[in-house]
């Protein structure tokens, strides 16, 4: 058989750096496998949501409320207070979302504050050390929130708040499809591992072609919602608008944001 039929990787003599090379590919491959694994299995876990009766806006208005007046305040007495108060809160959950919440805080948390280490060592200790704390109380808070929260409940909680149409558009769209996309990238890559199999493929070639193959994906899914959105009729401007009223069981909720901006003033300041 005349060595011109062969693929080139066939003629090649030295199979050990071709096993390294295939071997090097196909873990960079699997890396970013892993990676684009974990966050659609982060997007397809919806979080528990208990019968909670309490108004979608003025849930966001809480977090809002707590976020902002943890950021301003330097008091470790307010600080504390705001912990013992969503600890409280978080107690009130099933054991269930107590373990997704934990888990959430925990990757959060880690997350943020690797950017935050290095100016231990450069910075001063005890400020660094009490702004960390800070930012676990917040984490803590926008954990607890998205653990009692579904995505449609934050739609509706903008919408009560009359944010405009169009950003809420453009969340709700781009949540979906980049869940859309993140599967079709899983799916390139795993026609990539399958096609390395005995040879080594061009790294820059291939990032080439799936990032090329990603963007066609994401015009075409751009267009066809769009035409499906022109034909149904769609405008911006929403007729129905949903109102701001209040139910009974947000005068609970009232009383603990009342209790934090009472603390503030006193202490917090």
């Amino acid at each position: 058989m005349p060595n011109d039929d062969l693929p080139n990787w066939l003629k090649k003599t030295n199979h050990l750096e071709l096993n390294n090379q295939v071997v090097k590919n196909s873990r960079i491959i699997q890396i970013n496998l892993n990676i684009i694994s974990f966050f659609i299995k982060h997007f397809q876990n919806e979080p528990i949501i208990n019968n909670n009766k309490q108004s979608a806006w003025l849930k966001l208005i809480s977090m809002l409320i707590i976020l902002i007046l943890v950021l301003c305040s330097n008091s470790n007495r307010f600080i504390w207070s705001v912990f013992i108060i969503i600890l409280l809160q978080t107690c009130q959950l099933s054991v269930i979302q107590i373990e997704r919440l934990g888990h959430n805080f925990i990757k959060m948390f880690l997350c943020s504050v690797i950017f935050v280490i290095p100016n231990i060592i450069i910075g001063n200790v005890s400020a660094t050390l009490f702004f960390i704390f800070r930012l676990a109380i917040v984490i803590l808070n926008v954990a607890y929130f998205l653990q009692i929260n579904s995505w449609q409940q934050i739609i509706i909680g903008l919408k009560q708040l009359h944010c405009p149409n169009l950003i809420i558009l453009v969340l709700d769209i781009s949540l979906k499809y980049i869940h859309t996309l993140a599967i079709f990238l899983q799916e390139n890559l795993w026609a990539v591992r399958l096609r390395m199999v005995g040879k080594p493929l061009n790294n820059q070639r291939i990032i080439g072609k799936v990032f090329g193959q990603l963007y066609l994906n994401s015009k075409k899914y751009t267009s066809e919602v769009f035409n499906a959105m022109l034909l149904r009729g769609y405008k911006i401007s929403s007729v129905h608008k949903s109102s701001m009223n209040l139910k009974k069981a947000d005068y609970s909720l009232i009383a603990t944001n009342l209790i934090v901006i009472i603390l503030f003033i006193t202490i917090g300041i």
